[in-house]
């Protein structure tokens, strides 16, 4: 057998590897961005029935981009208290 093409192989699955791993943290945050964002702009459609909407400017976009529905929780409670 010819063992550059297994070493390379071997290679070519670790940098694989490595590379998923370094980007599963920037996926992960992209998600729960994506997430907070849509669960905010539903809460202030269906919201505005009933009274309740949230102010969104810079502050309530990074809390609820960063993370994500909690963020999105934390916003509303603080919304609805002030």
């Amino acid at each position: 057998m010819n063992f550059d093409l297994i070493i390379s192989g071997v290679v070519g699955v670790l940098l694989l590897y490595m590379i998923l791993k370094i980007l599963k943290l920037p996926i992960k945050i992209l998600i729960n961005g994506i997430v907070g964002i849509i669960t905010l702009n539903v809460i202030n459609y269906f919201g505005s029935y009933i009274g309740i909407t949230v102010i969104v400017n810079i502050w309530t976009a990074l809390i609820s981009g960063f993370l994500g529905l909690p963020g999105v929780i934390l916003v509303l409670i603080y919304s609805i208290l002030m």
